[in-house]
């Protein structure tokens, strides 16, 4: 709006009463008719709204729908629930005897305690049991960990900036709507269309947010909490926490299994290992069976490996190469199973 004559530019403009031609430039010829426009400055804000209302409606539409779809993600996860369950029985079997001993749900805060109770092994804490015990039983998958990857942009919603927001539209759209009651007939004419396509965009976007207060509601009572002190984007906050820490785990679970078959190839006997450096090798049962052999027929592993030629014991000359190899052995013995199945 700052385009727009001045009080007093106005009044210069309407009091001019030379020819239009004299007036320099098209810019002051657009003024001297902008300023005889009935109510033209409210024609020009009315205007403007109806411009920026759609995309301005459509932004906090889109906004909304976010924060409503990760409610009912939430909401509706079956596999976040059994694994609440889980947490829950082993909160109360950790607290038998205690006052909180006989807890009939979790609230936010106590998803973080979970992983915050650590045992006497070292970087394993209460969440690597549950972690396992989840794994270790269909009833408590860990498919909510898929399920709430979309917490992760809505966590950055903030509720109230939007409610903010749209408040801030809906307040500018009334003002225009009671300026205009007082306006001339043409005026009201002209704008009727534009206070129309308004009014349909911001109803659409009071019901967006009326759907989403709703499920945030059903949220604030899914964890027990106070619905006026509720914060939605605090409550995405904790859980997408939680899972992150829930993958950490999966992460240390694969590491320490790594580990493992390390160790058990590591603890193999040593002589099964000179073996396998002597070049004993086993043949694949397509091969007929498991039949051991001697690659290199005590000459270097490396010499073999490089396909060099030593020799054999009644002037022929040795295959070059391990496949070389391979295939006079099979051809060796191929006469002597023919033998036998005869």
């Amino acid at each position: 709006m700052g385009i727009l004559p001045t009080p007093e530019e106005a009044e210069i403009f309407r009091n001019y009463d030379g020819a239009v031609e004299d007036l320099q430039g098209s810019a002051e010829a657009f003024l001297y008719w902008l300023v005889r426009v009935p109510d033209y400055h409210l024609h020009v804000e009315i205007m403007l709204l109806a411009m920026a209302s759609p995309i301005q409606s459509a932004s906090l539409i889109k906004s909304f729908a976010e924060l409503e779809t990760c409610c009912q993600a939430v909401i509706s996860s079956e596999s976040f629930k059994q694994f609440l369950h889980l947490a829950l029985r082993v909160g109360n079997f950790l607290n038998t005897g205690k006052a909180n001993g006989a807890a009939a749900a979790i609230k936010l805060d106590g998803l973080s305690k979970v992983a915050e109770t650590v045992s006497n092994e070292p970087k394993v804490s209460l969440l690597h049991y549950m972690v396992e015990e989840a794994q270790a039983h269909g009833q408590y998958s860990l498919h909510f960990l898929e399920e709430f990857q979309v917490l992760q942009t809505a966590s950055r919603l903030k509720l109230d900036e939007l409610q903010s927001e749209l408040n801030g539209l809906l307040a500018k759209h009334d003002e225009m709507k009671m300026r205009l009651s007082s306006a001339s007939v043409d005026m009201k004419a002209l704008a009727a269309g534009s206070i129309q396509a308004t009014d349909e965009h911001f109803l659409n976007l009071k019901s967006s947010r009326d759907r989403l207060l709703s499920k945030v509601s059903q949220i604030a009572d899914y964890f027990l909490e106070e619905t006026k002190q509720f914060k939605i984007e605090d409550c995405f906050a904790s859980i997408h926490a939680f899972t992150k820490q829930i993958q950490s785990v999966l992460k240390d679970m694969e590491k320490k299994a790594q580990e493992k078959i390390a160790a058990e190839r590591l603890s193999t006997p040593v002589s099964a290992r000179h073996e396998r450096m002597n070049g004993v090798a086993t043949l694949p049962r397509s091969f007929g069976g498991a039949k051991r052999f001697n690659l290199s027929g005590g000459q270097p592993l490396s010499a073999v490996r490089h396909g060099l030629d030593f020799g054999s014991e009644n002037g022929e000359t040795e295959p070059k190469g391990i496949v070389d190899q391979l295939l006079k052995v099979i051809n060796r013995r191929a006469p002597d199973d023919r033998r036998r199945r005869h």
